[in-house]
C-alpha cells in the first residue's frame, strides 16, 4: 500500500508545466500560405518571463535553463535529486540538503509527521524525465486528448538514510481510464 501511495504521488502531484504557447484556434492557422508550417509563438525559458509558481519556494523568480536549487531542468525536462526535493519547493519550503536538524530548525513550519508520504523517503534519489506531451497534458488537465505523454521515474533508496527501496516507473498516458464503468474509480 505504501508504495502504490508513492505511485499515486508521483503522478498526480507531478503537474509543472513549462512553457506557454499561444492558443491555435485552426490547424490551418500553423501553416502558411506556401503549405509549410510556420514556427508557434512560444514563451521560453530564455525569455525570463515564465516563473515560478505562488506558493513556491522561489516563486515570481523566473526560470533558468540548467538545474535549479531543486534539481529540476525544465528546459530539458528533467529532475535530478532527492525524493524530498521534487516536491519541497512547489509547497514553499526550501531545498533538503541531508541534515534533518538543520532542516527543521531552517523550516520551523514543516512538520515531519504531516508529510509521511515524503520525509521518510527524503534522502531517496529520484530521476526523472518527461516529455513535451506530459506538460501539455498537466497544463491542459489531461481534457484535451490524445496525448502522447510520458513520463519516466527511476527511484533509488539504496543510499545512506535512505528507505531501501528501489523502482523504475515508466508512465504512458493511452485513454481514459474507467475501468468500473461508471464511477471512475479503478
Amino acid at each position: 500500500m505504501k508504495n502504490l501511495s508513492v505511485l499515486v504521488v508521483l503522478l498526480f502531484s507531478f503537474g509543472f508545466f513549462f512553457m506557454s504557447c499561444q492558443d491555435v484556434n485552426q490547424p490551418e492557422d500553423l501553416i502558411s500560405q506556401k503549405g509549410t508550417l510556420d514556427k508557434v509563438k512560444c514563451t521560453t525559458i530564455q525569455s525570463g518571463q515564465l516563473l515560478y509558481a505562488t506558493g513556491h519556494y522561489l516563486a515570481g523568480q523566473p526560470l533558468k535553463t540548467g538545474y535549479d536549487i531543486f534539481g529540476y531542468n525544465y528546459q530539458a525536462m528533467q529532475f535530478n535529486g532527492t525524493y524530498a526535493n521534487a516536491y519541497l519547493g512547489r509547497y514553499g519550503f526550501s531545498p533538503y540538503q541531508g541534515d534533518d536538524a538543520a532542516y527543521l530548525a531552517a523550516n520551523p513550519t514543516f512538520d515531519p509527521n504531516s508529510w509521511t508520504w515524503l520525509w521518510p523517503y527524503r534522502n531517496d534519489k529520484l530521476a526523472m524525465k518527461w516529455n513535451e506531451e506530459w506538460n501539455r497534458g498537466n497544463a491542459e488537465g489531461w481534457s484535451k486528448p490524445p496525448y502522447a505523454a510520458w513520463e519516466n521515474n527511476e527511484w533509488n533508496g539504496a543510499v545512506p538514510g535512505g528507505s531501501g527501496e528501489v523502482w523504475h516507473y515508466k508512465i504512458v498516458w493511452v485513454g481514459d481510464c474507467d475501468l468500473d464503468g461508471d464511477t471512475g474509480t479503478i
